[in-house]
């Protein structure tokens, strides 16, 4: 972990055309059943690899965990931040630094995200499938690389005091890799949390509403969709050693039988955050805007008044 990759030590545009080649090629001999668009895919990445570099600044670190693999691996990743920009950067990191043939990852959209009309379909021309187990069997059978991230929902929205505390992992990821026999590489994202450093989740309001989450920030939602423009923290993406699956275990096996391997995959990545948030380069000076944070009855006088728009707007 060491060891930085930076884009500035990649090949120039025509080695990644050349990637964009090798994965159009692989795409027609194989179809993709969820409408992945490599073409799409390609311009995409295009139009996002100045944000990549220079607006978050991605490092990348122990990118030899991801080179020279023959076959497909289940990534594990920590959730952080309030949108899921983490799993972006982190689906063009390892296109990016994979060999020999560039990995796209197959992340797992929420079903609330996948049900928008046009993110949806975005998503899925992009590589995103829908989250659920049937998609996931489908993708693992055809050989591909599937993101997950097993704090689910609960990683992503966090409150400002439990940013970096990575949250229970469920099982269901273990019991898929067991299946089809797939080793486990973890990744930890550092730095996507602080572009929204100051959040206040409302877990009352996205009831309401039917959002998974509704983060209050001293930008969202007062100034609308502008308010949900991210900070330009600088990223470190950790590429962890691949983990083996444990021997003697399976995917019918109970939970307390799995728990073991779960908890010391948490601890392992937990651990790396930790120690790579000691490196992590300088970003918003948190204390200084933590202290100036209104009082508690600030925020609950606010949320009533919220609240009470929203009741009144319905009644209506």
């Amino acid at each position: 972990m060491d060891k930085t990759y930076n884009l500035a030590l990649l090949p120039d545009k025509l080695n990644l055309n050349e990637k964009f080649s090798k994965s159009k090629s692989h795409y027609l001999k194989n179809p993709d059943p969820f409408g992945l668009d490599v073409d799409k895919f390609a311009n995409t990445f295009r139009l996002l690899l100045p944000l990549y570099e220079h607006y978050f600044n991605v490092r990348v670190f122990g990118a030899e965990n991801i080179q020279k693999i023959n076959s497909n691996r289940m990534f594990v990743s920590n959730h952080t931040g309030q949108l899921p920009i983490d799993g972006l950067l982190l689906a063009m990191a390892t296109f990016l630094h994979s060999t020999p043939r560039p990995i796209i990852l197959r992340g797992m959209g929420e079903r609330f995200l996948m049900g928008l009309p046009f993110l949806g379909k975005f998503s899925m021309e992009n590589g995103v499938i829908l989250g659920d187990r049937k998609n996931c069997e489908i993708c693992m059978k055809r050989g591909e690389n599937v993101l997950t991230f097993p704090e689910g929902v609960r990683g992503i929205s966090k409150s400002t005091p439990d940013f970096y505390r990575m949250q229970k992992f469920s099982l269901g990821f273990l019991r898929m890799a067991l299946h089809h026999k797939t080793p486990i590489q973890p990744v930890v994202v550092i730095g996507a949390e602080e572009m929204y450093p100051l959040v206040w989740q409302a877990p009352k309001i996205a009831k309401m509403l039917g959002f998974p989450s509704f983060p209050l920030t001293p930008f969202f939602p007062w100034f609308g969709p502008m308010g949900m423009i991210p900070l330009p923290s600088p990223v470190d993406i950790y590429f962890l050693p691949p983990m083996e699956l444990p021997d003697g275990h399976h995917a019918a096996q109970t939970d307390e039988e799995l728990m073991p391997f779960v908890v010391n995959l948490h601890k392992m990545m937990q651990n790396a955050i930790d120690a790579g948030r000691k490196e992590q380069r300088p970003t918003i000076k948190l204390k200084k805007i933590i202290d100036e944070i209104p009082p508690k009855e600030f925020w609950i006088e606010t949320l009533n008044r919220l609240k009470n728009s929203i009741v009144n707007k319905n009644e209506k």
